[in-house]
């Protein structure tokens, strides 16, 4: 999903797929300050929808909160997979 929307010619996808900035209570270490995380939007001026793919935010109890705090605005997209063929993508991927 986040490669289909980043080639979109009207949507803004970062460099950084998965910044994790509205993470804060998972306490992950790559979190960023606001100040980073809005850097990586700065070339998103000129078009009409601009995102992030930040799958953690499914797990976060905070998040929808923390989003609509940050962005009331924001419209999320959430894009589900079958169990068993996540499983084969996640083996595939730390071999």
């Amino acid at each position: 999903m986040y490669e289909y929307l980043r080639g979109h010619p009207d949507v803004f996808m970062p460099d950084v797929k998965e910044p994790q900035f509205l993470s804060a209570d998972l306490e992950m270490p790559w979190l960023v300050s606001r100040d980073k995380y809005l850097l990586l939007f700065q070339e998103a001026s000129t078009k009409k929808r601009v995102g992030e793919a930040s799958v953690f935010y499914l797990y976060v109890k905070k998040a929808a909160s923390e989003i609509k705090r940050f962005s009331p605005d924001a419209r999320i997209i959430i894009m589900l997979r079958n169990p068993a063929e996540m499983l084969n993508s996640l083996h595939a991927r730390y071999l």
